[in-house]
């Protein structure tokens, strides 16, 4: 590289390929210099990667793509040449970001105990504490380079998770925690059920420590995720004077009004707050005034995942960010569904997922409260993804908001997990699907018990007009589809990627329409299927370059006219020479082959 380029040029090309996700480009013009290192580095590590650990699945193994070489230990001096010590690192087939600091090359046979055993083996989980001890390290000013100061995302649940690891122990954890960082080791006595006592990590306090010590030398932090004490984060808070993402384990950290006050100081661009649960008692109130203390309009995004206590003070004061507030998901109990009707003046959301931890069928109990909802969702004319999970009234919800001319829906999921949702009995809101020809994301989960003929055409007809689909999913609607419905529903889907589909007596004929379906990467058959093995490989032929890394998955075959472990083998082999896919093949009784 031209030594005269000004650094401008070099950060703006680096920069341009962090946008690309071109991670290996960017480790190579790492190792050209020392000029160009900090400028490649400060992208590399713009993110905290999050691992899968060490006992991870087959299955999750096998997503990790080699597609990622590079990462680097914290070197004590600089080697003019390309000489440093280097390990790689893979990212993460869905979102593209660094996961590992291990290339796992996958055995030549696929062979599901080979890759099992490497994942196993302590490697990942070794070059994955030296990745965090990188920054540790750099945090402490014994690297380097300042690694701590390029992140942008904090992630300590990753870090939680690698100290959590089993294999993260003895000589692992001993080097871990030597030298310089052996002032973040915290321990305490644990005594089992059988009276053994033992010393285990004290995670919370390590955490702490660690986000104390890249918190108090980074002040460009953005996001932050983690499972954090209330006290470490009133301690940080004045440090995060560019603060917007913050992802809390427990909303307990946020139950002292003085952490409140902080953000409210030091915090001007803050924004989005996720909390996976809260623990106690009175967490509507503190949530609710944490909010409404918020400056109005300032709130863009508010994830409550399981616990928390959402109920009327908590939607109220969202009123006050209602032209700001894009993305809303939020979990009610029994007693907190009349708040459903106090969120009419968020009318600019775009993303909304709502979920009920009751069976209650709101038409009965709360009608009310389900025509104030069902008003409000129809004045969010900006609304493009809605989930509804466990609402019985789901569909009633859903059939006016597909008919309206003004709202376009891109991504529309009812998750009726215990059955609340009868296919038979909403024949209408699967006609209104086709109204919604922006679809690209349809996810659907109820039964099909009591689904007449013409329940099944009008679901078939509907989901078939949906060109725009990218993802089609029909857990237990499709139940009583055959090949003829199965055909119908997919042919005219030119645009899709990921397919779930039941049915009963599928064969060969629908492989032959999957096989026109160009886009399709991951497919699905929660179905009694007779497939033959010529017919499989038919299908695996026909599969293009732009299909790499195929998912076929086949869960029900009939016993009666399975296909043998050989046939099974050689699919999976032809997949895996053809476009690197894979089969799983799993038989009605439930065991796999």
């Amino acid at each position: 590289m031209d030594s005269s380029l000004p650094d401008d040029v070099l950060y703006l090309i680096c920069n341009e390929l962090r946008h690309r996700e071109d991670w290996s480009t960017l480790f190579n013009l790492a190792v050209t210099c020392q000029r160009v290192a900090p400028l490649a580095l400060s992208q590399l590590y713009r993110f905290v990667p999050s691992l899968p650990n060490s006992n991870a699945c087959s299955k999750c193994f096998r997503e990790l793509q080699p597609s990622l070489e590079w990462s680097w230990l914290y070197p004590t001096r600089w080697n003019s040449s390309p000489g440093w010590e280097v390990v790689h690192k893979d990212r993460c087939a869905l979102h593209g970001q660094p996961l590992s600091m291990l290339r796992i090359q996958k055995s030549p046979s696929g062979d599901d105990e080979a890759e099992g055993q490497l994942f196993q083996s302590g490697q990942l989980v070794q070059r994955w504490s030296i990745y965090w001890k990188s920054i540790c390290m750099a945090s402490v000013g014994k690297a380097m380079f300042p690694y701590h100061s390029y992140l942008r995302m904090l992630d300590l649940r990753d870090l939680k998770y690698l100290l959590e690891d089993s294999k993260f122990g003895g000589r692992i954890q001993k080097m871990f925690f030597s030298g310089e960082l052996a002032q973040f080791y915290h321990d305490k006595k644990i005594e089992s059920r059988k009276g053994r006592k033992y010393v285990t990590l004290d995670l919370l306090p390590i955490v702490d420590d660690i986000g104390s010590a890249i918190v108090s030398n980074n002040h460009t932090l953005e996001q932050i995720a983690g499972e954090i004490s209330s006290g470490a984060l009133l301690k940080w808070v004045p440090h995060l004077k560019r603060l917007k993402y913050l992802d809390l384990y427990d909303g307990n950290a946020l139950a002292d009004t003085e952490v409140h006050k902080a953000i409210y100081k030091h915090c001007p661009h803050f924004e989005t707050l996720s909390i996976c649960q809260w623990a106690g008692t009175g967490s509507d109130e503190k949530l609710g005034s944490f909010i409404s203390g918020l400056p109005s309009q300032m709130l863009r995004e508010l994830t409550t995942i399981s616990g928390c206590g959402v109920s009327l003070q908590t939607c109220t004061a969202l009123n006050n960010h209602g032209q700001t507030l894009q993305k809303l998901e939020l979990d009610f109990g029994f007693e907190a569904i009349p708040a459903l009707a106090l969120l009419k003046g968020c009318t600019n959301v775009r993303v909304l997922h709502l979920e009920i931890s009751a069976t209650v069928d709101m038409a009965e109990t709360h009608k009310e409260v389900l025509t104030e909802l069902i008003n409000w969702l129809n004045s969010c004319t900006s609304l493009r993804e809605i989930t509804l999970t466990e609402f019985m009234c789901g569909p009633t919800i859903l059939t006016p908001l597909l008919l309206s001319e003004e709202i376009r829906l891109e991504e529309v999921s009812l998750n009726a997990v215990r059955n609340l949702y009868n296919g038979g009995e909403h024949r209408d809101f699967h006609l209104a699907l086709a109204h919604q020809k922006t679809l690209k994301t349809l996810d659907l989960r109820g039964n099909a018990e009591d689904m007449v003929r013409d329940d099944i055409d009008a679901l078939v007809d509907s989901v078939s007009q949906l060109v725009n689909l990218q993802s089609l999913k029909l857990h237990g609607l499709a139940d009583y589809f055959s090949n003829p419905e199965i055909i119908r529903c997919l042919a005219p889907l030119t645009n899709i990627e990921e397919v779930y589909i039941g049915g009963w007596n599928v064969t060969d004929s629908v492989l032959t329409t999957v096989a026109t379906l160009k886009k399709l990467h991951t497919l699905n058959f929660a179905a009694i299927t007779a497939f033959t093995c010529d017919g499989l490989l038919s299908l695996v032929e026909k599969l293009s370059s732009g299909q790499d890394g195929f998912h076929l998955s086949i869960d029900d075959a009939d016993p009666m006219r399975m296909i043998n472990e050989e046939e099974v083998k050689l699919i999976h082999e032809s997949l895996q020479a053809k476009v690197g896919g894979t089969l799983d093949y799993l038989p009605l009784r439930g065991l796999w082959i």
